[in-house]
């Protein structure tokens, strides 16, 4: 079990490797011609959907210590597992279910802890 100090930089450091990721994933595909573009493409995207589930795992769990639907959907096996399978087929639709899972999960811990916010919340969250 990780220490609160020690998950953090922890998260902190994937997300900088994630980060680090996607821009040589870019850089090379942009940089490539030819025949070699279709693929370089294709691993571009791996590139930004592995990220994107990178920072799905770094959302820290709430400090109350309960889980939500979301919560429990973030972190269990089957959604790593199906994740990191779909990322290989279909890397555009992995990446928009991560960030749909980030947003998901940041509004209700903000209507959860700041109810006074929440037409706003609500509001934001539909124009997303």
């Amino acid at each position: 079990v990780l220490h609160d100090a020690d998950r953090t930089k922890s998260t902190h450091k994937h997300a900088d490797w994630a980060s680090k990721g996607v821009c040589m994933g870019s850089m090379i595909f942009h940089a490539s011609r030819g025949d070699w573009r279709i693929f370089l493409r294709k691993a571009d995207y791996i590139f930004i959907s592995c990220a994107s589930y990178t920072f799905v795992r770094g959302i820290q769990p709430p400090e109350d210590g309960k889980h939500s639907w979301i919560e429990k959907i973030r972190r269990s096996r089957i959604f790593s597992g199906m994740n990191h399978t779909m990322t290989i087929f279909e890397p555009l639709i992995t990446s928009f279910v991560n960030i749909l899972v980030i947003q998901v999960s940041l509004v209700e811990r903000m209507l959860s802890t700041n109810p006074a916010v929440a037409a706003a919340t609500a509001a934001a969250a539909a124009s997303c």
